[in-house]
């Protein structure tokens, strides 16, 4: 039987993209292995806002706790490794830098 994920990766975007691409090779590499992504495109939910994306993908979500990103974000190999340790039933949030990667026009 399959373990729960710990975290579900909850990306929306409206098509996939180069950067899509780039963010789901990085987390391939993820040194954290129990999560779950789920990208969540417009031929999923229609042309809709990124919040409603991200709802529909918490409702989706099978993991403890949820991790939203957008196509461009490119996380560390120790992001979900690192974020793990600091969850705890006191804590049960975390937000991180908004960084644009460097290629961005």
């Amino acid at each position: 039987m399959k373990r729960k994920p710990i975290f579900s990766i909850i990306i929306p975007v409206r098509t996939e993209t180069d950067y899509l691409r780039e963010t789901l090779k990085k987390l391939k590499q993820q040194s954290f292995s129990s999560f779950e992504i789920l990208v969540i495109t417009d031929k999923i939910s229609g042309p809709v806002s990124p919040a409603i994306k991200r709802n529909l993908g918490a409702k989706k979500s099978k993991g403890l706790y949820l991790a939203f990103l957008d196509d461009d974000s490119y996380p560390d190999k120790n992001w979900l490794k690192n974020a793990s340790r600091l969850f705890s039933p006191d804590i049960a949030a975390l937000c991180g830098p908004c960084l644009t990667p460097p290629e961005t026009p």
